[in-house]
């Protein structure tokens, strides 16, 4: 880790490899008016953050894993205060399903070939926020609401898995108690005037595939390692949710996603608890099946 004095105007936090652009940008900075910490590891970043948190900006800009870049944002986000702005560059912008850092004030860089531009854009005041909408009358099961669970349930497992899946004929689940897949994730939902569920699930086969393409292992090693089942489940959950829980806001049905949780294990099964109906959409992906649901009138746990 390495770091320029820290000037009148603020430091920014620098998360990438050593090389000529980096200095170059540092010295964009400094002309601006500002210092800079740079960190080239994960060590780096530690000791950068036990130091200060008071950062202006962080730019994160080191080639990670997927997975692992995640991890790192989302643990940036929950330790700096809400008025540092986290940037992620362009490197990113198909490895990551932007959606929840982008409601969490990361924003993806645009001018990265030029160091006086990118340090104009990290030191730049942040966007104004959107004006919220009024909440339209809620339909239980408007099309426009469906197609955000089933967009972004597209995209995300196309990325993984190099493919786009086939999505079949949505439908309500009405049973009191209907088994679903090994591995399921639920998380609550609330908005300003109602509230629900949303869930994911889908056969042993299917989330085994998914953790060997996320996690770089084979297959046979993906199967034995229930951990990192449980990690892309949870990895999945988040990035299908949390894009959902955007495009439902722009379409004027603000609400609030809650943290999933985890089930897998052959026994689980998905319980209604109230009278309500439970959307599900299935898809179809190198004929193993992934369900993707939604109740706006039901709560749902796994148990």
């Amino acid at each position: 880790m390495s770091e320029t004095a820290a000037e009148s105007k603020g430091q920014v936090l620098l998360f990438m490899q050593r090389a000529d652009g980096t200095d170059r940008l540092v010295t964009a900075l400094t002309r601006l008016g500002f210092g800079a910490t740079v960190a080239d590891s994960a060590v780096g970043l530690q000791e950068a953050m036990r130091k200060s948190r008071r950062f202006h900006a962080v730019y994160l800009d080191l080639k990670l894993e997927a997975a692992r870049a995640l991890q790192v944002m989302l643990a940036l986000r929950k330790a700096l205060p809400p008025t540092c702005i986290i940037y992620l560059s362009r490197l990113y912008l198909d490895a990551l399903a932007a959606a929840r850092f982008e409601k969490a004030g990361v924003i993806r860089t645009q001018n990265e070939s030029d160091p006086a531009l990118l340090a104009a854009a990290l030191v730049a005041p942040p966007p104004p926020a959107p004006v919220a909408k009024p909440a339209p009358k809620i339909a239980s099961y408007d099309v426009n609401i469906v197609n955000c669970f089933v967009s972004t349930t597209s995209d995300v497992l196309e990325y993984y898995m190099g493919e786009k899946p086939t999505g079949g004929k949505a439908g309500v689940v009405a049973t009191k108690k209907t088994p679903l897949g090994y591995a399921t994730a639920v998380a609550d939902f609330t908005g300003t005037r109602w509230h629900g569920t949303a869930l994911l699930t889908c056969e042993h086969s299917f989330i085994v595939d998914i953790a060997a393409r996320v996690n770089g292992t084979s297959r046979s090693e993906a199967e034995s390692d229930q951990e990192g089942i449980v990690a892309t489940l949870e990895m999945l959950a988040d990035q299908i949710f949390g894009k959902a829980e955007l495009l439902l806001g722009r379409i004027g049905y603000e609400v609030a996603m809650g943290s999933p949780t985890i089930h897998v294990g052959t026994k689980d099964r998905v319980v209604i608890a109230a009278a309500g109906p439970v959307m599900l959409v299935p898809f179809v992906l190198a004929k193993k099946r992934f369900f993707i649901g939604f109740s706006l009138t039901a709560q749902v746990r796994a148990g």
